[in-house]
């Protein structure tokens, strides 16, 4: 068999007879040894390439790739970062066929920047402007993943496209965002989410303005959030640093979900916006004559989020009953209502136009004890004792602060956020009647400095169930001085249980401490059987004789 014969011979019986043609042709005796040479290789390519063929036949066979459907390595792939996607196109053959021809893959535009600003006098930018003045040249790191976006874009075909913007640097570069935008806007009629994780919002969101030609139809969702503004409390350092969004006249007729910054307001009047799909927005308002203009805006709200500017303006439209009227009227219609930071001079009109009964889940929060208070007490008359109360007094921001709130056994909840916790428990138990909890929920360091210092609360004949979170050792550590208050502790007379719920690297609490907790809470001279004492993220040690006296324990974690 010749060479050119034997160039297409791949299967394993045609191999085989070139094998014997090759034997044959050696004894022949007339052979010739450089065909014969030439004979060998062709027939070793063609055995290489048989077996390269077997062995393909064998990875589809049992390689991972082959188990799954092509339509779960797309869902896998779909939400890694752009850089990893492209990765993967260059893994194999075969992974870059299925990605590069599924546009659900590049649907994800996640865009990142860490290119500074020109006026950025951050060390980092510092160390190069030295360097340039020293005359050397300079190229600063782009940090980004620009060059990216085209593959992705590209390859989206008709999928929805979801844009998110990474970029938490204090000052950021401009012109890139400029680019950015015109990259963006022969796709802007299928972006269907916007979210954005930012530290300069003030030039950052003009982009919004850019990449529309007059409506983002498919826009459903917009979420920006701002480090700045979570960072640093000081408003007024920032305030000239406003960003304004929605400059232009823009279509969102999709839109379902609006979350802006404190330091984001919309540029025009909310009377010429028209949000028909939107169902969730929070948001910061500056002015309280743009509140009912908000809500009319959007017939089909059902979540409302507002943070008060620290400059709000009080305004003339809801001092009227009226207005406040129209308000309560749409409030009633909403499933959550959360207003932060109320002032201290609008605290009546929010009661007027926002504490509606019927809300599921109501929150409002204060900075002034008094006022906040004031509304507790008008929140607790939403409630009575036939709906299985719970009251919870907790703290948020690393402790800093408290709220005091009330949840029925449906899961209503309305609550009120304290700023700090001084006097807290104390003023929580006078403005709640004793009949209307059957069970409560407190924060144990705030009801370890209740039981030390303060006037014990009123009895609580209703309250079966007590649950202490944030059990942390310290917070039980001078919990012995307040034995003697036990005697004649009234306080739940028909308690059956007890949580104490801690932290799993915390140290053991002695039992005799577990003692006085109990005590506090049902003195032992009124007798009862032991209460249910439950465990977890916490242990206790040392003699159970007593404690036995008290409770049957039982732990959770084991």
């Amino acid at each position: 068999m010749s060479a050119s014969k034997l160039s297409t011979a791949t299967e394993p019986a045609d191999i085989a007879a070139g094998l014997t043609a090759l034997h044959k042709y050696a004894c022949s005796g007339k052979s010739d040894p450089s065909r014969f040479e030439a004979d060998v290789a062709a027939l070793r390519t063609q055995f290489d390439i048989s077996v390269a063929i077997a062995a393909r036949k064998l990875n589809s066979m049992v390689s991972l790739q082959s188990r799954l459907p092509d339509e779960l390595w797309c869902m896998a792939w779909q939400d890694l970062p752009l850089a990893d996607r492209l990765s993967v196109t260059r893994a194999c053959h075969a992974w870059r066929t299925l990605a590069v021809g599924c546009p659900r893959v590049w649907s994800l535009i996640d865009f990142y920047s860490e290119v500074h600003g020109s006026d950025c006098t951050c060390p980092e930018c510092g160390d190069l402007d030295i360097l340039v003045r020293s005359g050397l040249v300079v190229r600063p790191p782009e940090r980004t993943n620009f060059r990216l976006l085209d593959f992705a874009l590209k390859r989206s075909g008709e999928a929805p496209l979801i844009l998110h913007i990474a970029d938490l640097l204090p000052l950021s570069n401009d012109d890139i965002y400029v680019e950015l935008s015109t990259k963006l806007q022969p796709y802007a009629a299928r972006i269907v989410a916007i979210r954005m994780d930012l530290g300069d919002c003030y030039r950052v969101l003009p982009l919004l303005d850019r990449i529309h030609t007059g409506a983002l139809p498919a826009l459903r969702v917009l979420a920006i959030s701002c480090v700045t503004c979570k960072d640093d409390d000081d408003y007024y350092a920032h305030r000239n640093f406003i960003s304004k969004v929605f400059r232009n006249d823009i279509a969102l007729k999709s839109l379902e979900e609006l979350r802006l910054p404190w330091c984001a307001y919309p540029a025009r009047s909310w009377t010429s916006f028209r949000l028909p799909a939107l169902q969730t927005i929070s948001l910061t308002v500056s002015d309280a004559d743009d509140i009912l203009p908000l809500l009319l805006a959007c017939p089909s709200l059902d979540v409302l989020h507002l943070t008060f500017a620290e400059d709000f303006d009080v305004g003339d439209d809801l001092s009227v009953p009226a207005h406040q009227a129209k308000i309560l009227r749409l409030v009633r219609r909403l499933s959550d209502v959360c207003l932060t930071s109320v002032p201290e001079e609008f605290e009546n009109v929010t009661l007027s136009s926002f504490a509606a009964p019927e809300v599921p889940l109501l929150s409002i929060g204060h900075k002034y004890e008094d006022s906040a208070y004031r509304t507790l007490q008008a929140l607790v008359s939403h409630f009575d004792a036939t709906e299985g109360v719970t009251l919870s007094v907790t703290t948020i921001n690393a402790g800093l602060d408290t709220v005091i709130g009330l949840t029925t056994r449906n899961g209503r909840r309305h609550e009120v956020c304290i700023a700090g916790t001084d006097s807290i428990t104390s003023n929580t138990w006078t403005h709640i009647p004793g009949p209307l909890p059957t069970s409560v929920v407190l924060d144990a360091n705030l009801w370890s400095q209740q039981v030390r210092f303060k006037q014990l609360p009123r009895p609580m004949p209703n309250v079966t169930s007590v649950t202490f979170v944030n059990s942390q050792i310290w917070a039980w550590e001078y919990v012995d001085s307040v034995t003697h208050r036990a005697l004649d502790a009234l306080l739940f007379p028909a308690l059956e249980t007890v949580h104490l719920k801690g932290r799993r690297s915390d140290r053991a609490i002695a039992s005799h401490k577990v003692v006085v907790i109990l005590d506090v809470l049902r003195s032992p001279a009124r007798g009862g059987p032991p209460v249910a004492l439950y465990t977890h993220g916490i242990r206790i040690e040392g003699d159970m004789t007593e404690l036995a006296s008290r409770a049957t324990v039982h732990r959770l974690d084991g």
